[in-house]
């Protein structure tokens, strides 16, 4: 039986090693294998095809040449939000139990979700797993050579042009998730930093301020586009206050809006309080970039101790990816879990959730 194997070899940057069944008596062989992803794109689904063609089999073996397709597509979202599609009926069994869960709770304590509403469920999925920028294969034929797969349509990549004189044993396939920062304007960034020509400010609690522009925000959120959708230019900057989001969580939002990244790396962050507030800043500036890539730092940071409470933080904010990523690590380690003392606030506080945690940990 054929296996693959799967290394992140850095963040966002996958190798897949695939060996592969060999059936010398076949002119024609394909293989088909679905894998899920692990690290930052844990719950990504991927389905590799490999077709071999044997051309002039019963001429001279000098003359015999093994023509390859590699097709990859992804198979997470793009699936899920198919009911008529089984394929991946466990997520959307997960999915459903989630939102069951919500409207009891709300029913039962309106008070606890006043900003309760329903997810849209395609906007989500697309929101939840990022895609490929560049999946190649390490060539054994030639030496220094890679092999693009080249995007055939939103969902699938595909070479049909690869040859040799001798059979493939195994695949090396690359995926790229480019996850790796393309280097800014630097002066753009300077521009925030130094807080030169600022035409809105925005003010907090305290009395602080920061400055930004209008322009850039408007490019990188939908929301702040919303919010400064004004034909009249003010000769003074305009003044917001914002009372909701912490100041040092704002200046990390508004930083990445000008420089793709925040000041201080994600996975620099040791307060994931912070991560929880940056995650729902970028949720309600829809900063979708952000919010995934806090999602993939904090399913790396899950551990004994904080699993129950990054579990009830999907949920609450209807995170599916992070949701699932949790109740696999709780069923995993059920035995050390429910000896700890927050299991019983979490029973206690938030009976219908641990219901279905519970069952998942006997299943």
């Amino acid at each position: 039986m054929s296996e693959i194997t799967v290394e992140e070899l850095r963040l966002g940057l996958f190798c897949l090693i695939w060996k592969l069944n060999k059936n010398n008596s076949k002119k024609i062989s394909r293989e088909k294998k679905t894998i899920e992803l692990c690290g930052s794109q844990e719950g990504q689904k991927i389905t590799i095809t490999l077709s071999e063609n044997l051309k002039n089999a019963s001429k001279d073996s000098s003359s015999q040449k093994y023509h390859y397709t590699v097709t990859v597509e992804e198979t997470s979202w793009k699936d899920l939000t198919h009911e008529e599609d089984s394929k991946f009926k466990p997520e959307r069994e997960v999915v459903q139990d989630m939102l069951l869960i919500r409207s009891q709770m709300y029913r039962e304590n309106q008070k606890r979700f006043q900003n309760y509403k329903v997810p849209d469920l395609s906007r989500l999925f697309k929101s939840q797993f990022s895609h490929p920028v560049y999946i190649w294969l390490k060539s054994i034929f030639e030496r220094n050579k890679d092999v693009v797969l080249k995007k055939v349509d939103p969902f699938k990549w595909e070479n049909n042009g690869i040859s040799s004189k001798t059979p493939r044993d195994y695949v090396t396939l690359y995926i790229d998730f480019g996850t790796i920062k393309i280097p800014t304007i630097t002066g753009l960034t300077d521009v925030f930093t130094k807080q030169n020509r600022c035409d809105v400010l925005f003010q907090f609690k305290n009395g602080e301020t920061i400055g930004a522009h209008i322009l850039i925000l408007s490019a990188g959120s939908p929301v702040f586009a919303a919010l400064f959708q004004s034909d009249v230019q003010q000769a003074q900057p305009r003044r917001m206050t914002v009372s909701d989001v912490e100041l040092k969580v704002f200046h990390q939002l508004l930083f990445y809006l000008y420089s793709g990244s925040t000041c201080t790396p994600l996975s620099e962050l040791e307060d994931t309080q912070l991560m929880y507030g940056l995650y729902d800043a970028a949720d309600k500036y829809d900063v979708d970039s952000l919010k995934m890539e806090c999602v993939n730092l904090l399913a790396q940071t899950i551990e004994i101790k904080n699993a129950i409470k990054l579990l009830i933080f999907a949920h609450s904010r209807f995170i599916p990816k992070l949701f699932i990523f949790a109740m696999k690590f709780l069923a995993k380690n059920s035995r050390n879990i429910i000896l700890l003392p927050e299991w019983l606030d979490f029973m206690r506080n938030y009976p219908e959730l641990c219901v279905l945690v519970t069952k998942n940990m006997v299943v």
